[in-house]
């Protein structure tokens, strides 16, 4: 009969230290996968209250309306809502439009409609094979009368859109120091202004 072979303190060792190995990697992959877990469900939990935001701050402004003319900053917590940890600030920031441009874009525009009309002008008369009909008073004439109305509407228009207009930039955070986590959101919103009603007399 053989007899069984005990097992030497080195091998013991071998074997405890491979043991050791994979008890580490097991609990390494573990908190790996808790920590994704808690990671994924704090960003859900912050994109759902960045959403709630948002529709708190659309609220207000529809009731209230862009009261300021420069870029406001606004911030608070979710403790009513029972996320004590997650905080939020906000940036409405007002667009920069240029009157400027915006004029000279309706010149080119002009300018750009008057030599097509009279390139086509030209092509029918090429094609009838007589001369060239003189349009009255002239297309630049025209566009001339017709310029300092488009430039008005295109002032109104750029003032409307200043007042209306404002880029939300909500940013919705979660954490302390180096280990902070954050959401950002940015949206517009278009809140026209209230027509002024006065009574009849």
């Amino acid at each position: 009969m053989r007899k069984a072979r005990g097992f030497t303190l080195l091998e013991v060792m071998v074997a405890v230290g491979i043991l050791a190995l994979a008890i580490t990697a097991i609990v390494g992959i573990n908190g790996n996968a808790i920590n994704a877990h808690q990671y994924s469900k704090r960003v859900t939990v912050a994109t759902m209250l960045a959403r709630s935001k948002m529709v708190d701050l659309e609220s207000q402004f529809n009731e209230e309306g862009f009261t300021s003319q420069f870029d406001q900053k606004m911030a608070g917590d979710f403790s009513e809502e029972g996320w004590d940890e997650f905080r939020w600030e906000a940036e409405i920031v007002k667009p920069e439009l240029d009157e400027g441009s915006a004029t000279s874009m309706v010149q080119n525009l002009v300018q750009q409609f008057t030599g097509q009309a009279e390139d086509e002008v030209e092509a029918a008369s090429n094609t009838a094979g007589g001369p060239t009909p003189a349009l009255p008073g002239g297309m630049g004439a025209m566009a001339a009368q017709f310029a300092p109305m488009i430039e008005s509407q295109v002032s109104t228009l750029t003032t409307t859109l200043e007042q209306s207009v404002r880029e939300v930039r909500l940013k919705v955070s979660w954490g302390k120091g180096e280990q902070t986590e954050s959401v950002d959101v940015t949206t517009h919103f278009v809140i026209l202004p209230q027509a002024q009603w006065a009574p009849p007399k």
